[in-house]
């Protein structure tokens, strides 16, 4: 464990070493400058240092190893996966209620048309059962009107 600490400390200072060999020198610097100043000139200069308020895993000021690191990716993406597919979720489900209103609305009109249907079937067969005895009817006055003619 200790040479697998010590391995992955040398692989992340070699890697930022230019960066950090960089703030050293400027921490020194800022240190010694009320010393080295002399001239009345140097009054008005300022260093200025400035860091990252977000650190990155490279960037940690303590050793968080390399199996953390993987960890804190892993659970970002996680994140990052999660809210992506809510948001996809979001949009399936607005889908969806659309599509259900469209169907209550074509459902409503079926149901419309259904009971229009079902009238104009009791017109016919009201029609059906009265046609005969208004043919009879018709028949009967028919006859009367010439048997009146002939006579």
């Amino acid at each position: 464990m200790l040479i697998g600490i010590m391995g992955d400390t040398f692989g992340k200072v070699s890697e930022t070493r230019e960066q950090l060999a960089l703030a050293e020198k400027i921490k020194i610097l800022a240190d010694y400058v009320i010393i080295v100043r002399h001239a009345p000139a140097d009054l008005d200069k300022f260093l200025y240092s400035v860091t990252s308020s977000k650190k990155s895993s490279q960037e940690a000021d303590t050793w968080e190893g390399t199996v953390t690191a993987l960890k804190r990716a892993i659970i970002d993406s996680q994140g990052h996966s999660e809210a992506f597919i809510l948001k996809k979720l979001n949009s399936v489900n607005d889908g969806m209620e659309s599509i259900t209103d469209k169907m209550a609305k074509i459902d409503k009109r079926i149901n419309e048309l259904s009971g229009s249907q079902h009238r104009r079937q009791q017109d016919m067969e009201k029609i059906v059962r009265t046609l005969p005895q208004e043919l009879n009817n018709t028949m009967e006055q028919f006859k009367f009107e010439i048997a009146s003619a002939i006579n």
